[in-house]
């Protein structure tokens, strides 16, 4: 019988790829087995907070305010990410 694999998590919640422009977050960043059902959700809050962030910093279309709003995104995803990975480990 097969087995999902153990959850992997990391503390920070984004990874910038050099300057590419390219951020890693959510799903992409953390592997959760999908048994406990939190993908979606989770992935919703992730786009919902992370606009907030968006608008927040003022980005514009030259990324002028992204590391601000990636900051403010983590600080605020970063408890309900803890929270999400502590269920998976049970």
């Amino acid at each position: 019988a097969g087995a999902f694999p153990p959850p992997q998590y990391v503390e920070k919640l984004h990874t910038m790829a050099g300057q590419t422009g390219v951020v890693l977050m959510g799903d992409s960043i953390h592997a959760f087995p999908p048994d406990i059902g939190q993908g979606v959700n989770a992935g919703l809050e992730d786009v919902v907070d992370f606009e907030k962030a968006l608008v927040h910093a003022g980005v514009t279309s030259d990324g002028f305010g992204m590391e601000e709003a990636l900051e403010e995104y983590e600080r605020v995803r970063a408890p309900e990410a803890k929270a999400v990975a502590h269920i998976a480990q049970i």
